[in-house]
């Protein structure tokens, strides 16, 4: 190592040491525990619905990506008139 980036060395352990946190010793009620389940049940309960409204989107999508853009579910890809 080169003598210069010792003083770089020390800074950086300096802050790693300052940014650890301690024991906090610190009392989580039980209300905190079930505000986390109910983040966690929106959560998952919001990606649910996000992917239900999102479905026929895709199938869509997917159904004209695949039949070579042929025809559409509600016909709107014929072209004759």
């Amino acid at each position: 190592m080169k003598p210069s980036s010792h003083p770089l060395v020390l800074m950086l352990l300096a802050l790693l040491v300052l940014a650890t946190p301690g024991l906090a010793h610190a009392y989580i009620d039980p209300g905190t525990g079930s505000y986390l389940v109910q983040i966690i049940v929106g959560a998952v309960l919001g990606a649910a619905l996000a992917i239900k409204l999102a479905w026929s989107r895709l199938v869509v999508l997917f159904g004209r990506v695949f039949s070579g853009g042929k025809k559409s579910a509600d016909g709107a890809g014929d072209d004759k008139a």
